[in-house]
């Protein structure tokens, strides 16, 4: 740390009391009466405005500080929304699902006569559909039905815990004025009842319940009253009665939790306008203080060593400029052509949807809490997504993010670092590389990260700057920027340990300012005798609370984002939903985050490794000069003291986060250039003297890169799109046949033989720098003095990425990548995937037809049948890879059986297959012919539906070019009889090939063929064989007729107004479909979902579903969802999603009406607790 001169300057006067008047420092450099009596007279009127500085500094601080602490508990308007169901009036129900999944309220009232109105065995009222597979186990049920021993019963349940049953014989002895309600409430106190049934003018005593007292004679039985685990979700209101069966008096009253719709008041809003523009009026007061210190310190010709350190600093080199200019033109390259992040489309979504909420929700997970306390950075998005979602303009503040930081990291940062770093050119370079290496796989997406970077770097210059300048004002801004950096997200708080860095220099700053607001402007010794013309300064409690209220208020600022639109109870009830349903995971468990960092997927490809390994290793070797405590010519060892400091700090700090994804490391882009710059100085005979140490830390360094490349060349969904690599298997990238870790390993080894060599043959070293020949000579101190092994290394890591996404762009052309999408948006033309998804919109209707005219399910069974049968499938398909991925997608026992034909296939559509419980056979089978339709453009696809597990040559499409009118005998196309029944008419097989499988098995699943690619053009009809010959019983086949079907895309069948689910992991890949919307707490209902590929289904199912409080847990309620058939356009078998149809489990059931009045709350205000913490999800 530097010690500032500040101190040493006068510090006598530092710590006198508020009467003291010395000012030796001050006195020694006037030497006339006449200055005297000039400099007396301007210390009488610096005084008087040092004192005016101090009490406006002091009353703007206050004011902007304690407003933003009040906007917090300020008071808000909230919007109340209530529904309304009377079954007499809406007999069909009505769907109103709640992103909260529990009510604030709910009472729901039954007339006890009115029971006998309804049949046995049926659902009276339920908040969730019957047919829905959780209806008893989420939600709450009214039903009369036997018991367990045969009664004609009452029963109300909630979570499948009975709260009241009672035989209907007893409710028809019941008063005509006879209630019973159930009543489910938030607000109820620890010793209070959550949900409680009541009953009104009856003959039973209700109390008759309670397991303390029980009496036998009572006719109800059930808990009557539990805690707030029971709380129903509510997703409406349903009912199976007959159509046209009345309850008179069955109603439900249900008031919506919608304590995060709300909006400030004119108050509110007034005060934090007062509040922000007393903060900035503060930081204002902080100049006019550093100006009069600025003026002292050169009245007094005061100047540090870090003052003069900026004074020498020359203009930037040409090689500076070049490395700038390459920095930004690669950051352009890749802002169009590189790969995005795996929360693009989580973020772009939740900034979409806002405006129609009026709030920024966590569209996907914790029942729609707000964001806050976290992420001001959204509100960017949601109003640039008022312009256009396209990726290359919804990025454009990433983009923005990346250069600017650069440019401060390239004329802030780096010439702080001492005099040598000015004018090398490989140094500034190298720092690039790294920058870049880092910003490419972490920060090109809409993640926060990149906002929190270059608020980290601005945080790091400022405090620089204040240190160099011994201001306040760069510190002021310093914190200020750090607070926006922990708002934008969690890895902000790394910004906390530049803070601390430089808190011992930056508290010099603040005790100049202190006492220059107590003296500056003081007479000499001789104009002490001035009498009443002399004025004092400001006392030593203003100047200090005159400079610490303007910082405290700037770092409040944060507070006005945080809480312009919600309130502290509404923020401490979302901070409580999403640590209790998490991920939270402790500082402790942050080797979460290094194990996905060492693993093989994208969080542990090869671009991620680099730059992290990297920067740990170049941070040894600082720590390792530093403790020799040798200063190394040129380079600030002050200065180098804070880089390692920040860099280990931030390590630290990134503990803390409450979720360790590798992703969080974006973040450090801005140590791991400045610390790539240090490591290339250091590397070199300035600090390393011995050869043989340089060729070892050049060893290490190359063999940290081997160990970077012990990883698949892996990115986030679409990016890895014609990236060659295996997902989830070990591929790392090749070269020559070779993996790369293998040729830097064996680069690795030489540097290490050399390394022996000077070791145990030291006088070579000095024979090579000292030879007579200059070409050797030079060559020798030219390695010494520069640091090429970093930049080389750097530079190959960001070629390798740019020639992985300019090659794929390149060599997919016309199929779909990153790049192309992004030009094709830069055309008019945004919709990125949506455009190159086919759709089936209607499967049924283009199975082939027989060429004989017969019924498809005899043209399926043949000419060849042996082993298949009707209905031969197992009871339910499951997929080995997910079973939310292909096929019928909810798992429910009327959906997910051998009854209901895949991907919306017609109900009568022919199957047959070989699957039998026991004693499996052998089977074969060859269908009729079927007739091929004309070659059409919108047709490219010959399709077969199958399911099962088989071997690569199990299925066969056979085709002939023979006249369909003129049947004539023939062999096949290899010489062999044809298998057509004798008599029958044959054609001639002209070809056969085995179709193109996508996987995973044994789910039911497409195959395909290309026409006119695969199947020739004058091909005139086909026919499938098939052959499973495995007598396992897991291993059968199914089949049903092939088609040709009309493919439309995505864009077209889905369109940009129906409300989609679009998974978090897609969004970016979609953005002309429109996300479901949600308002006053109620959810739109979505038509269609679009899930991720394979790989990343399960993380999407996982993170929405119930447990997380997220859309899949009422959307299952809600729907059965069915995979409609899709290709990738040009890259048949690419796993590129799934495009589902939510299909209603209650179609009768119509949107609720909702009636929203306006009420005042105050920040305090809170309803209760949204739901307690779920178990774990068994998965």
């Amino acid at each position: 740390m530097t010690t500032s001169p500040h101190q040493s300057t006068n510090p006598t006067s530092m710590t006198t009391d508020a009467t003291s008047t010395s000012q030796p420092a001050l006195d020694t450099h006037e030497s006339s009466h006449d200055n005297t009596r000039r400099d007396t007279h301007k210390g009488a009127r610096g005084n008087m405005h040092g004192k005016r500085v101090a009490i406006l500094a002091t009353i703007t601080g206050i004011i902007g500080f304690l407003l933003a602490i009040a906007s917090a508990v300020l008071p808000v308007q909230q919007s109340v929304a209530t529904i309304d169901w009377n079954q007499n009036t809406q007999p069909a129900g009505i769907t109103s699902p709640l992103v909260s999944y529990i009510p604030q309220n709910l009472v729901v009232t039954l007339p006890c006569g009115s029971v006998t109105n309804a049949p046995q065995n049926t659902l009276l009222f339920s908040t969730v559909p019957a047919k829905s597979a959780n209806a008893g186990s989420e939600g709450m049920q009214i039903r009369r039905a036997p018991d367990g021993t045969g009664t004609d019963t009452l029963s109300i349940t909630s979570k499948s815990h009975l709260l009241f049953a009672i035989p209907v014989s007893e409710l028809e002895k019941q008063p005509a004025d006879c209630r019973i309600t159930t009543t489910v409430r938030a607000d109820a106190g620890p010793s209070d009842p959550s949900v409680f049934v009541t009953a009104t003018a009856t003959t039973f005593a209700m109390s008759t319940a309670d397991s303390d007292n029980p009496k036998t004679d009572s006719p109800i039985s059930g808990e009557l009253a539990t805690d707030s685990t029971t709380r129903p979700q509510v997703v409406g209101f349903f009912t199976t009665l007959p159509h046209g069966t009345r309850i008179p008096g069955l109603t439900a009253h249900m008031v919506v939790d919608t304590r995060f719709s709300t909006s400030p008041t004119p108050l509110k809003t007034t005060l934090m306008v007062l509040g922000i523009v007393a903060s900035l009026a503060s930081l204002v007061m902080l100049w006019r203080i550093d100006r009069m210190s600025w003026r002292y310190r050169r009245d007094s010709h005061t100047t540090d060593a870090d003052s003069a350190d900026v004074a020498s600093v020359s203009k930037p080199s040409v090689g500076v400029w070049v490395t700038d200019a390459v920095v930004t033109i690669l950051l352009l390259v890749w802002h169009f052509f590189g790969a995005n992040t795996s929360d693009d489309g989580y973020l772009l979504n939740m900034a979409r949807v806002a405006d129609h909420a009026g709030y920024i929700s966590n569209y996907y997970r914790w029942l729609g809490s707000p964001e806050s306390p976290i992420g001001w950075y959204y509100s960017i998005l949601q109003a640039l997504t008022r312009i256009s979602t396209a990726s290359p303009f919804i990025r454009i503040p990433t983009l923005l993010a990346g250069i600017i930081s650069w440019f401060i990291i390239s004329h802030s940062l780096i010439p702080r670092l001492g005099a040598v770093f000015r004018t090398n050119t490989i140094a500034y370079w190298t720092a690039g590389m790294f920058y870049l290496a880092c910003w490419m796989p972490l920060d090109n997406g809409l993640r926060p990260e990149p906002i929190e970077a270059v608020l980290f770097i601005a945080c790091w210059a400022l405090v620089e700057r204040a240190i160099a300048n011994g201001t306040l004002l760069p510190g002021a801004f310093a914190i200020l920027a750090a607070a926006f950096a922990i708002g934008a997200g969690p890895t902000g708080i790394m910004c906390l340990a530049i803070l601390f860095a430089g808190f011992r220099s930056y508290w010099q700053n603040i005790r100049m300012g202190v006492y220059t607001l107590r003296t500056a402007g003081e007479g000499s010794e001789g104009s002490k005798g001035a009498g009443k013309g002399a004025h004092k300064g400001a006392s030593k409690g203003l100047a200090i609370v005159s400079i610490i209220f303007p910082i405290l208020a700037t770092g409040f600022l944060i507070l006005y984002t945080v809480f312009a639109d919600q309130t502290l109870g509404a923020m401490r009830e979302a901070v409580r939903v999403r640590t209790e349903i998490g991920p939270n995971l402790g500082w402790f468990e942050d080797k979460a985050r290094w194990i996905a960092l060492f693993g093989i997927s994208p969080d542990g490809s090869v671009t991620r490794r680099f730059p992290i390994f990297m920067m740990l290793m170049i941070l040894g070797i600082m720590v390792f000069i530093i403790a020799r405590r040798k200063p190394i010519a040129g380079l600030s060892t002050p200065v180098l003291t804070r880089v390692a400091g920040i860099s280990i700090g931030s390590l630290l700090l990134l503990t803390l986060t409450p979720t360790k994804w590798t992703h969080h490391f974006g973040t450090f882009t801005g140590i791991i250039a400045v610390v790539g710059a240090i490591g290339a100085v250091l590397m070199t005979n300035r600090g390393i003297a011995v050869t043989r140490n340089r060729w070892l830390a050049a060893a290490t360094t190359v063999a940290v890169t081997a160990l970077a490349f012990t990883a698949n060349n892996d990115w986030w969904y679409v990016s890895q799109f014609g990236i060659n690599t295996t997902h989830d298997e070990q591929n790392f990238p090749t070269f020559c046949g070779k993996a790369i870790s293998t040729w830097f390993l064996g680069l690795a080894l030489l540097f290490l033989l050399v390394a022996a060599i000077l070791h145990f043959f030291p006088s070579i070293d000095h024979k090579l720098s000292t030879t007579s020949k200059p070409a050797i000579r030079k060559t020798t101190n030219w390695l010494a003095s520069k640091p090429i092994v970093l930049a080389v290394l750097s530079t190959f890591v960001v070629a390798f990425s740019l020639a992985s996404f300019l090659g794929a762009y390149i060599s997919r052309r016309p199929a779909y990548t990153v790049g192309s999408a992004n030009m094709e948006a830069l055309r008019g033309r945004p919709c990125s995937l949506a455009d190159q998804v086919l759709v089936e919109p209607d499967p049924g209707r283009w199975i082939l037809h027989p060429v004989d005219g017969g019924s498809l399910a005899n043209a399926l069974a043949g000419t060849v049948r042996n082993g298949f049968q009707e209905g031969g499938l197992p009871d339910s398909i499951d997929d080995n890879q997910t079973e939310l991925n292909t096929g019928d997608a909810v798992e429910t026992p009327d959906r997910q059986n051998h009854k209901i034909p895949p991907f919306g296939l017609p109900l009568d559509v022919p199957i047959l297959g070989t699957y039998r419980p026991d004693n499996q056979v052998s089977a074969h089978l060859v269908t009729s012919w079927y007739r091929l339709p004309a070659q059409r453009d919108d047709s490219p696809l010959l399709v077969l539906t199958i399911a099962g597990t088989l071997k690569d040559t199990a299925v066969h499409v056979e085709w002939t070019t023979d006249d369909l009118t003129a049947p004539n005998a023939s062999t096949s196309g290899t010489g062999a009889p044809s298998t057509d029944a004798p008599g029958t008419g044959t054609y001639r097989v002209a070809g056969r090939l085995v179709p193109m499988d996508p996987g995973p098995t044994p789910s039911w699943r497409n195959l395909r063929l290309r026409r006119p690619h695969d199947i020739p053009a004058n091909a005139t009809a086909i026919r499938i064989s098939v052959d499973d010959t495995s007598l396992d019983t897991d291993k059968w086949i199914a089949v049903t007729p092939p088609r040709a079907p009309q493919l439309r895309t995505l864009n077209e069948v889905v369109g940009s107004t129906d409300p989609v689910l679009i998974d978090w992991s897609v969004g970016l890949a979609f953005p002309c479909q429109r996300p479901y919307h949600h308002r006053n707490g109620i959810a739109e209902q979505p038509k269609w979902r679009i899930l991720p590929n394979g790989r990343n289904v399960e993380s999407a199912n996982s993170w929405e579903d119930t447990f997380g409080g997220g859309p899949l847990g009422w959307t299952d309620l809600l729907y059965y969802a069915e995979n409609v058939p899709t290709y990738l356009n040009h890259d048949w078998l690419q796993d590129w999603g799934a495009l589902q149809r939510f299909i209603p489990r209650d179609p009768a059931a119509t949107p609720a009406a909702v009636t929203v009045t306006e009420k005042k709350v105050s920040g305090f205000y809170t309803p209760g607790t949204m739901r307690d913490t779920p178990l774990a999800p068994s998965h």
